[in-house]
């Protein structure tokens, strides 16, 4: 037996509220971007549900991008390099090199193109992309750590897992780990299957169905 996409695995959809801790940008900055159509979630609104903006992680490396740009640079000619570059790329802050030429800053694409976005007031500042993705890929690693308190604890929220219980800190649902139990895995090759996991993980799942069981057959 072997899960085909584990529930628990790389994060590839934000919240508001994660790309806040992630980018340094607030809740109100990321609103009005959105609003004004300077930038907004790559997948659209989302109509339903609790969480009407949905960002990918390529829009996180984007907005900490801006975010860097913002210390050099005003709004304004953000905007206007934006207008500049979406002509040519329909991503391009998550997607592109930054250099400074004189007093002008030029980006350049995949491809290898080279696209001046106009004047930058004279300030030299230099952004690797390809640090600001790491940087990023480091500070979702720790946010999805888990905190002490959360081992061995179960958890259910309406908008985790469709309201399942899950592993607290995780989304990983309870019912996961009994399958795998009931399928002769071990403690071990259990925790094999879900690293983020600790043996005491592994017991209160196994007890909450085996006590849940006993509700019913009573």
């Amino acid at each position: 037996m072997r899960a085909a996409s584990h529930p628990d695995g790389p994060i590839r959809a934000f919240s508001a509220q994660h790309v806040c801790e992630l980018t340094g940008l607030s809740d109100s900055q990321l609103r009005y971007w959105n609003k004004t159509g300077f930038f907004g979630p790559e997948a659209g609104p989302v109509r339903r549900g609790p969480y009407t903006r949905i960002y990918s992680f390529r829009d996180v490396v984007g907005l900490r991008t801006l975010a860097l740009l913002r210390q050099n640079v005003s709004l304004q000619w953000l905007r206007k390099a934006s207008e500049e570059l979406h002509k040519y790329f329909e991503h391009p802050w998550a997607t592109l090199k930054f250099y400074t030429r004189g007093a002008d800053v030029v980006f350049e694409s995949e491809k290898g193109e080279f696209i001046s976005a106009g004047d930058a007031h004279q300030r030299a500042f230099d952004i690797q992309l390809q640090r600001v993705t790491d940087d990023m890929l480091a500070a979702v690693e720790r946010m999805r750590e888990r905190k002490s308190e959360e081992i061995g604890r179960i958890s259910q929220h309406r908008y985790t897992a469709n309201n399942r219980p899950v592993i607290a800190g995780t989304r990983i649902p309870v019912s996961a780990i009994w399958e795998f139990h009931k399928a002769g895995y071990s403690e071990e090759q259990i925790l094999g299957e879900y690293p983020r996991l600790q043996p005491a993980d592994i017991r209160a799942a196994i007890d909450l169905h085996r006590s849940e069981a006993s509700a019913l057959a009573r």
